[in-house]
């Protein structure tokens, strides 16, 4: 669906949408005020309460494209640096990819122009962010770079370990394996002091991990952040983690929990399914990634199950080979026992055919001796 659509959409049904209190009340207030500046304000806010839903962002675009209209009109720059950020936020997260860069560098071309500073972190950390997102690491690793030294430069530590955490992911993507976990340490160990430590960390650490065969520490650590949220609705970090988990039990040859986090994974992907945010490029992978892995459990399984029946009959060829082995022996020490036998039983008979003979010849002399007497 296309934006004026949208746009056409969210106003026929904004009503159904959102009879909130709170929203409602932000409505009647744009009617009151007059002044530009707080009705910019106020469709901001507006704006927030639909993009924080997940769900209703044609509305969150409606009010976002309102607050940036007001903003040009009364060219009021500063104003419009955060619609320009809203503009891009809501775009970015209906996989809008060009349209949220175009924003986003729109956004920080004027805070640049204007020294005003407050933005530029976060919005090139997200432009960072839409680069990763396109595969295009070496772009992402210079805007990464970039909100470091900024983090460095006002000494903001929560600023530094989001940079770390970014820089480390975008080595594990280029299969820098040693370089992502020695980025990832220095996140860790920044929010080890920190709040606000985001819920997909230990998932970010525990993938490097396992990728560097370290898979116990995988598990503890993808274990630690499962549970940390497992209560929660973050359907789209909990399948992360559950398809983590699936793939390090099933190195393990542990398929008892492969499967069940599996199985768990699919229940995750039916509740976001369940979420109309969810785009058919995210279903799309969602499915591969989990017929991915239940390919790979069954062939595992298949493989375990041909192993044992290898490994059973190779047990019973070694068994028939001792016995093939030691009835030789016997056969061999028979054979030899039979041929001393034969041995003895020759010699026996010529010793008594050269006694016999022995006799005779004696007999023979006596007699010719007796005769010539």
């Amino acid at each position: 669906m296309r934006f004026p659509q949208l746009l056409i959409l969210c106003l026929l049904l904004q009503t159904a949408f959102s009879q909130t209190p709170k929203i409602d009340s932000l409505r009647a207030e744009i009617k009151l005020n007059n002044t530009p500046t707080t009705k910019t304000a106020l469709h901001h806010d507006i704006f927030q309460e639909f993009y924080n839903s997940g769900i209703y962002y044609d509305s969150a675009f409606y009010y976002a494209k309102k607050g940036y209209n007001i903003t040009t009109e009364k060219n009021l720059q500063r104003e419009q640096v955060n619609a320009l950020f809203d503009l891009a936020a809501v775009y970015n997260a209906v996989e809008k990819r060009d349209s949220a860069l175009k924003y986003y560098k729109k956004s920080i071309r004027l805070s640049k122009k204007l020294n005003y500073t407050d933005r530029i972190p976060s919005i090139t950390n997200n432009i960072g962010d839409i680069y990763m997102e396109k595969n295009m690491y070496s772009a992402a690793m210079v805007y990464f770079n970039d909100v470091l030294e900024i983090a460095k430069e006002q000494n903001n530590e929560q600023l530094e370990a989001i940079a770390y955490l970014n820089i480390g992911e975008v080595y594990y993507y280029t299969g820098k394996f040693e370089e992502s976990k020695l980025y990832l340490q220095k996140s860790e160990k920044l929010y080890e002091t920190l709040s606000n430590k985001p819920i997909s960390t230990n998932y970010i650490i525990a993938r490097t991990q396992n990728a560097l065969n370290e898979v116990d520490l995988a598990e503890e650590k993808a274990l630690k952040g499962y549970n940390a949220i497992k209560g929660e609705k973050e359907f789209q970090t909990q399948f992360k983690y559950a398809l983590l988990l699936s793939e390090i039990y099933t190195r393990k040859g542990d398929f008892k929990n492969a499967t069940n986090f599996n199985q768990l994974a699919l229940s995750y992907n039916n509740a976001i399914h369940e979420n109309k945010s969810v785009s058919e490029i995210e279903e799309l992978f969602i499915k591969m990634e989990l017929q991915k892995q239940n390919n790979k459990l069954r062939i595992l399984e298949q493989k375990n199950k041909y192993r044992a029946i290898i490994y059973s009959i190779g047990g019973l060829l070694i068994i028939l080979l001792v016995i093939l082995i030691f009835r030789q022996l016997k056969i061999v020490k028979m054979t030899k026992n039979i041929h001393d036998i034969q041995t003895s039983l020759i010699e026996y008979e010529l010793e008594l055919k050269k006694n016999k003979n022995k006799t005779a010849f004696d007999a023979t002399v006596n007699e010719d001796q007796r005769f010539t007497l």
